[in-house]
C-alpha cells in the first residue's frame, strides 16, 4: 500500500516595466523555468539597450524564475554635437540617466578657437545627468589662439572672455574683437607698455587694470559701460592727453581726467 501526495510547482509572474515604451504583457512561468525574451519595447527617440533586474542585465539564456519579479527596460540616448560649421563629430550613445564628459571632444573650425561645449546657452557641466537625446553647441572665440598665448584668461558664467594677467613683452597692445572684460590688475607692473587700444567688444574694465604702468596712449571705446574710478587707478601719470582715452565721448572724460 502506498500513500500518494500531490506535489505542486508554483507559478510566478514576470512583469515588464518599459519605462515609457509600449506596454508588454506579463508572463506566468513555472518555478525554475526560463523565459523567452520579448520583443524589444519601442520608445520614441530612444534606442533599447536591455532588460535589467536588481541593477544587473537579465540573461534570458541562463536566468531562471523562482519568484515574482519585474524586469526594467533600459535605453540608450544620443549625444550629438553642433560644431557651427566646423568639422563634423559623430554622435555618441550613452545610457539614459548617466553623465557624459564633453571635454573628450574638440571642435575644429578655421580661424576659430574652440573653448568648450554649451547646452541651452550655458557651459556644460560634467555633473549633469542626461535623460533624453541632447545636442551640444560649440563655443568659439573670435580670436586666434596665438594671441591668447600671452595671457592668463577664462570664460565667465555669461560666456564672456576675461583677460586675467598679461605675460607678454609687447610695448604696444592692441586688444582684438572677441575680448569682453579686462580683469583686475591684468597689466599691473607692465611698465614697458606705452600704448593700449581696446576693441569695441570690450565693455568692462576692472580695478587697477593698468596699475604701475607708464602708458602714454590709452584708447577706450564707447562700448565700455563699466569703468570705475579705480579702473584706471595706478597709472604713472604719463598719459599725454587724458581726453584721448575716449573715442569722442564726454560722459566719461571727467572721470578719466580726475584719475590721471
Amino acid at each position: 500500500q502506498f500513500d500518494l501526495y500531490a506535489y505542486f510547482i508554483p507559478y510566478y509572474t514576470v512583469s515588464f516595466e518599459t519605462n515609457g515604451g509600449n506596454a508588454i504583457d506579463s508572463l506566468k512561468v513555472l518555478s525554475g523555468n526560463k523565459i523567452e525574451k520579448p520583443l524589444d519595447p519601442v520608445k520614441e527617440g530612444y534606442i533599447f539597450k536591455a532588460w535589467y533586474y536588481n541593477g544587473e542585465e537579465f540573461d534570458f539564456n541562463k536566468d531562471v524564475i523562482s519568484f515574482d519579479q519585474t524586469l526594467y527596460a533600459k535605453y540608450y540616448i544620443e549625444m550629438s554635437f553642433d560644431t557651427l560649421g566646423g568639422e563634423e563629430i559623430n554622435s555618441v550613445l550613452i545610457d539614459e540617466g548617466s553623465q557624459f564628459d564633453t571635454t573628450q571632444y574638440v571642435a575644429n573650425k578655421d580661424e576659430k578657437y574652440f573653448v568648450f561645449w554649451t547646452l541651452n546657452g550655458s557651459k556644460v557641466s560634467k555633473e549633469t545627468y542626461y535623460y533624453e537625446n541632447t545636442m551640444f553647441t560649440a563655443y568659439y572665440l573670435d580670436i586666434k589662439h596665438s594671441w591668447l598665448d600671452d595671457y592668463n584668461w577664462h570664460i565667465d558664467d555669461n560666456l564672456k572672455l576675461v583677460l586675467d594677467k598679461y605675460n607678454g613683452s609687447d610695448s604696444n597692445i592692441i586688444i582684438p574683437n572677441g575680448v569682453h572684460i579686462l580683469g583686475e590688475r591684468v597689466y599691473e607692473g607692465c611698465d614697458f607698455i606705452t600704448s593700449i587700444s581696446l576693441s569695441d567688444t570690450v565693455f568692462e574694465i576692472n580695478s587697477f587694470a593698468f596699475n604701475d604702468c607708464s602708458i602714454k596712449e590709452l584708447y577706450i571705446p564707447l562700448t565700455v559701460t563699466k569703468l570705475l574710478p579705480s579702473s584706471l587707478a595706478g597709472i604713472n601719470n604719463t598719459l599725454e592727453n587724458p581726453q584721448a582715452c575716449l573715442y569722442k565721448t564726454n560722459n566719461l572724460s571727467s572721470t578719466v581726467s580726475s584719475i590721471v
